[in-house]
């Protein structure tokens, strides 16, 4: 079932949640460098790995300690409730997911994302996410940028997602898997 996700208020800056480990394919620092380009939007940051040292140190360091929070590793549950707390989920994984559980799990809290590859298009419902227009952290920039300056946009995007609670639901991909093998076999002498 789907979670309620409160928007935060318009006088507030834009709420982006990252979760995921802390290594290089994930590209937890081009989400750093996205969301130093847009002022009015923060980024709490969720998990460990390999770089948790260099990441703490590049957020201090660029004086973003204010805006970016790193929480470091939680359980499951403290993660989905952080989701529920946030406006959209930043997804800047490129070229590396097949699938991306995170975004999975963004669309089960009712989430939107703003996520920069397009092989993941298939889990995110049409219109509930910003596909950036490439991997940069500038073209990620942009669309933040978007949400914070529309959030009507926003608004729309917890809307669709939210109209689209079955997408991550184990049932409904085992039911297409079935229905594409039937389709497959359905010719074939028993």
């Amino acid at each position: 079932m789907a979670a309620d996700v409160v928007a935060s208020p318009d006088s507030e800056p834009l709420r982006l949640i990252w979760c995921g480990r802390l290594s290089s394919e994930k590209r937890v620092f081009a989400a750093v460098e996205a969301v130093s380009l847009v002022p009015d939007c923060t980024l709490d940051i969720y998990g460990d790995g390999q770089l948790a040292a260099s990441l703490r140190k590049t957020v201090e360091s660029a004086g973003l300690s204010g805006r970016i929070r790193l929480h470091g590793p939680v359980d499951h549950e403290k993660c989905l409730t952080a989701m529920r707390s946030s406006d959209v989920m930043l997804f800047t994984s490129f070229g590396f997911e097949t699938q991306g559980l995170v975004l999975l799990e963004a669309a089960a809290m009712s989430l939107p994302t703003i996520y920069c590859d397009p092989a993941l298009s298939e889990t995110v419902p049409a219109a509930g996410g910003i596909l950036a227009a490439d991997p940069s952290p500038a073209a990620l920039g942009a669309a933040i940028r978007l949400v914070t300056e529309n959030r009507a946009k926003l608004k729309e995007m917890s809307d669709i997602v939210s109209a689209h609670p079955d997408i991550p639901r184990q049932s409904l991909q085992t039911k297409k898997i079935l229905a594409i093998y039937n389709s497959l076999v359905g010719d074939l002498p028993a």
